[in-house]
């Protein structure tokens, strides 16, 4: 039943749990409306809370396909992080969106005609800005990494199947590390087909074409959960068939450029979308009016620097990047503040017990604060009139009195 698009926005402030998705061959509630194909008239109120995929992981806070993009995408809480497979040469499973090495590594050659141990000497942060920042270097990251932390942040990974040999064990290895129900592949044609006669749980991405038919995508639904591509690609009557087959519909809301991504992720909302893949998770989680649990605590990790303290979800313990935090001794002295590294961290002018550690909170995560204050504020001093006239009359009556006493004294 479709709501009143007002709601649209008083959705999204609900939390965002890890989304296990259903299987697209799953029974489907929703009768077809057929008509709202050719004219939706109110579009309709896709998923809330939105699913949201962060491609290529935290673009704007890391390298692109880097660990650390993809830390910080679920950090931030991203349902999903968008990795672009690539196999070796020896048939190691790697995330990067070219097959040419060069541009973001500056190296030379092609994944695929490379053994792993050359492509684990490469320097994924090896372009611009992140030459010289503290990114650099950073590897390739393999994909057992990347699952690694997917699992252990109970998130889920959006796979874009550049150059796979072995399908059978990267299927496998997926569902080993238990991500097959939370996760989907971009996948195609006689592929899908085959690939779903042997995994009967994978989900998988339908991407539109240039010419989008609602009956065509209606009918894709029997094998996809999720449809993606470009914004201009969807209308709400296309959407409406997407729904009709009970599959979620999540576009790029990063085309027109990082200025405009807030503005198409909305766009897409308006239309009905279930959600968008964007590059920039801290601004979508803005946008959400959902501001993060953090806390701050030492730093355990490694890297994090002696006397530090660190910003983290609290939900999954990932820094957060680039906050400002405040501090100052326990007894109030010595304060100052700080940007947050990549573990989400500050390193303190002595040990972090003498220190009280502040963060005032911002659209996208909530406030936190880590030690008290031993004693509290002092008290204002006493206020004057302008001029001293009450003290001065008061130290005159005084010395009167005095005066008086002492002379009727015996």
């Amino acid at each position: 039943m479709l709501r009143p698009l007002c709601l649209l926005l008083a959705l999204c402030a609900l939390p965002c749990p890890a989304a296990d998705l259903p299987r697209a061959d799953a029974p489907c509630e929703q009768t077809a409306e057929t008509a709202r194909w050719t004219s939706a008239g109110t579009p309709d109120i896709g998923r809330r809370p939105p699913l949201i995929s962060a491609h290529r992981g935290g673009v704007n806070l890391a390298p692109e396909n880097t660990l650390w993009a993809y830390r910080h995408a679920f950090a931030y809480g991203m349902d999903f992080v968008e990795i672009d497979v690539r196999e070796s040469l020896d048939g190691v499973l790697y995330s990067m969106h070219d097959d040419d090495v060069a541009r973001t590594t500056g190296g030379s050659g092609n994944i695929s005609t490379m053994l792993s141990s050359q492509i684990d000497a490469l320097n994924a942060a090896n372009f611009e800005p992140w030459i010289g920042s503290e990114y650099d270097p950073s590897p390739v990251p393999r994909l057992d990494d990347i699952l690694a932390l997917a699992r252990d942040s109970q998130r889920g990974i959006e796979f874009d199947i550049k150059f796979v040999k072995n399908y059978l064990g990267f299927f496998q290895k997926v569902q080993d590390y238990g991500l097959m129900q939370r996760s989907y592949f971009n996948m195609s044609g006689f592929t899908v087909s085959l690939s779903q006669l042997l995994y009967p749980e994978l989900r998988v991405i339908y991407n539109i074409d240039d010419n989008p038919d609602a009956q065509t995508a209606y009918d894709e639904t029997g094998r996809s959960i999720i449809y993606g591509s470009a914004m201009d690609k969807f209308t709400p009557e296309l959407i409406a068939a997407v729904h009709d087959g009970c599959s979620y519909v999540l576009p790029h809301s990063y085309d027109d450029g990082h200025e405009y991504e807030a503005a198409e992720f909305l766009r897409g909302l308006a239309m009905g979308a279930d959600g968008a893949q964007s590059n920039q998770p801290d601004v979508i989680r803005a946008l959400l009016k959902a501001p993060l649990a953090v806390k701050l605590a030492p730093g355990s990790a490694a890297g994090a620097g002696s006397n530090s303290i660190c910003l983290s979800n609290a939900e999954n313990g990932l820094g957060l990047p680039r906050k400002t935090l405040s501090y100052s001794r326990r007894d109030g002295r010595d304060p100052g503040e700080a940007l947050s590294n990549r573990y989400g961290c500050i390193s303190l002018p002595g040990a972090e017990q003498d220190y009280v550690v502040r963060f005032a909170g911002d659209a996208s995560a909530e406030a936190a604060q880590y030690n008290q204050l031993d004693t509290p504020p002092p008290a204002a001093a006493p206020t004057h009139t302008e001029g001293g006239s009450l003290p001065l009359l008061a130290s005159l009556l005084y010395l009167l009195i005095a005066a008086l006493r002492r002379r009727t004294l015996p």
